[in-house]
């Protein structure tokens, strides 16, 4: 009878449940979460006419004289997706780590947050 199990290259057993999550995957999920999905939900929801003020157009005007014209980007204009999966990928970041799952909660206050970055994948 044949095993489920099956050995990788160093002969050891590969369990298709063991995830590695190692600090450049953190750091990339982190810019895609607090940066990336904020301009991307809005020009989408924009694009079918729902305004969730991510960007806005901004004109500056002085004495009645156009000074200036640019943009502002509020990164929590969907604040409602972006904690949800900021602690997924903490948790996920912490059990790469090798602690026990409760320090997410530790690791999801900003400072301490920064330790996730620079604190080495445990060896598997």
């Amino acid at each position: 009878m044949e095993s489920s199990i099956t050995k990788d290259d160093e002969g050891l057993p590969k369990n298709k449940y063991r995830t590695y999550y190692t600090r450049s995957d953190f750091f990339w999920s982190m810019v895609s979460i607090w940066i990336v999905l904020p301009i991307a939900a809005t020009l989408i929801f924009n694009y079918f006419g729902v305004d969730i003020g991510g960007i806005e157009k901004r004109l500056k005007i002085s004495d009645g004289q156009l000074v200036g014209r640019g943009f502002s980007l509020d990164l929590f204009s969907v604040w409602f997706l972006q904690i949800p999966l900021h602690i997924h990928r903490c948790y996920k970041r912490v059990l790469d780590m090798g602690l026990h799952k409760w320090f997410t909660v530790l690791f999801c206050i900003p400072p301490i947050h920064l330790l996730l970055i620079f604190w080495p994948s445990k060896k598997i």
